[in-house]
């Protein structure tokens, strides 16, 4: 049997499924396009700051770094194979810069691209080119680009939620109509 020739359930159970649905998917609908705006101007934003930075000289006051063991268990719930160990450095540096003659502190935290800063050192009381904001010169950065850590997770959020609530009133039908097809055979 095709699908259009499939009947169409009708009745208050349905009626009532199908309205709770749509309240649902208005709710993932509104979530997901507010998620989606939000990072698109998170990203906006990102980009204009860090446009208008001008080049200056940082000194680096402080510098920690943190070696965490990760490991992760192979695929299967019960197995037992060889498990992968690795190793993430997370660096947290505290900075100065002076702009027309006040000092400036900054800090800076490196959880997944320190892999790309740890070849410069940036050890204690040395100076490294880094950006400030003219605008606000407290806001600075020893970063090549701007800083996306997370804005693809919320924009993933965004996109799975707006999906969601297109195929929650879609599942609901289908689900109503295979059970309309179980009931008269």
């Amino acid at each position: 049997m095709a699908r259009a020739d499939w009947p169409v359930p009708e009745g208050e159970p349905y009626k009532s499924r199908m309205v709770l649905a749509r309240k649902v998917a208005r709710y993932f609908f509104a979530a997901g396009g507010l998620l989606l705006i939000y990072s698109a101007l998170h990203w906006w934003m990102g980009e204009r700051t860090f446009a208008r930075m001008r080049p200056t000289s940082c000194t680096v006051l402080s510098r920690r770094i943190d070696t965490e063991t990760l490991v992760s268990a192979p695929p299967g719930r019960r197995s037992s194979g060889p498990r992968k160990v690795s190793m993430r450095e997370k660096a947290y540096l505290t900075l100065t810069h002076t702009h027309e003659g006040r000092r400036h502190v900054f800090s800076e935290t490196f959880v997944y691209d320190w892999a790309l800063y740890a070849p410069h050192g940036y050890e204690e009381g040395k100076t490294y080119p880094c950006r400030y904001d003219p605008e606000n010169p407290g806001n600075a950065t020893i970063r090549n680009e701007v800083d996306s850590t997370g804005r693809g997770n919320i924009f993933g959020v965004g996109v799975f939620a707006f999906l969601l609530g297109w195929f929650i009133p879609q599942g609901v039908k289908l689900a109503a109509q295979n059970a309309e097809m179980r009931r008269r055979l």
